[in-house]
C-alpha cells in the first residue's frame, strides 16, 4: 500500500480559494434545475455514489471490468433540435 503526502502551495490555495464560489456557484444551479422536494435526495444520491467508489483508506474502489451501455437518447438526456 502507498500514501502520499500533499502540502498544497500559496498559488494553489489562491487558484482554490477562486474556485471554490464557482464550484458553489453551480452547484446551486444544479440544485435550482430539480423541484425542491427532490433536492435532499438527490444530494443523497451523490453522495452514496461518492462512498460506493472510495474505499475507507480514501482510495478509489476496483471499477467493474465491463460498463453496461446507455443510451442517452431514449433516457430523455439528448433532446432532437
Amino acid at each position: 500500500m502507498r500514501s502520499f503526502v500533499l502540502r498544497i502551495t500559496d498559488e494553489g490555495r489562491r487558484a482554490l480559494s477562486l474556485a471554490e464560489p464557482k464550484a458553489n456557484a453551480v452547484g446551486a444551479l444544479l440544485l435550482f434545475a430539480i423541484p425542491r422536494t427532490q433536492q435532499a435526495a438527490f444530494v443523497a444520491c451523490l453522495e452514496s455514489l461518492v462512498s460506493a467508489l472510495e474505499t475507507p483508506t480514501g482510495k478509489r474502489a476496483r471499477r467493474p471490468t465491463r460498463r453496461p451501455a446507455i443510451n442517452a437518447r431514449r433516457m430523455g438526456a439528448v433532446r432532437s433540435i
